[in-house]
């Protein structure tokens, strides 16, 4: 079984996959790191280089190559992986499509402290980062919601949520 989380940049997509990984019997990736191995550029210089539609091209070629090679994996998606309804299809065809959900102050706190990070983010000052993420999320939550799982991110524990992956196998 393949399990992909998804949610919006901040809810912890990459924290729970390396949480996870010592309580689950098979691979858990992160696509993200994926692609800046494989390109050997970071994720904001991709960003630069292809512009976001360039990147999404190459972030869905790494998707599909990776679900193509592992029938059991954990999977953390970027947080604009599965913004459209063809991912979303495509995602839960292949696995069980996880969300982890956040209230937007937390994800706009957590923004703030790491936005060197964010290629959406780099560039914006701190007042135009709440509003951006704030109105980023309004449009992906509608996607995050299609989700098979929805997890209260800032409340869930490892065990518990090993044991709802695990459930499934």
């Amino acid at each position: 079984m393949r399990f992909f989380l998804t949610g919006f940049m901040g809810s912890g997509k990459s924290f729970w996959q390396k949480k996870l990984s010592i309580h689950l019997p098979f691979p858990c990736l992160d696509l993200d790191e994926m692609i800046v191995q494989g390109e050997q550029q970071s994720i904001t210089r991709l960003f630069e280089i292809h512009g976001e539609s360039g990147f999404r091209v190459i972030e869905r070629q790494y998707l599909q190559k990776t679900i193509e090679l592992h029938d059991h994996l954990l999977l953390s998606l970027g947080g604009g992986t599965a913004v459209s309804d063809d991912t979303i299809k495509y995602l839960r065809s292949n696995g069980v499509l996880i969300y982890l959900q956040c209230p937007v102050d937390l994800l706009v706190k957590r923004l703030l402290a790491e936005k060197e990070y964010r290629p959406l983010l780099r560039e914006l000052g701190d007042s135009e980062i709440e509003y951006f993420a704030r109105e980023l999320f309004l449009k992906r939550e509608k996607y995050y919601m299609q989700s098979d799982h929805i997890i209260d991110a800032e409340h869930m524990d490892t065990f518990t949520f090993a044991q709802l992956i695990l459930n499934h196998v």
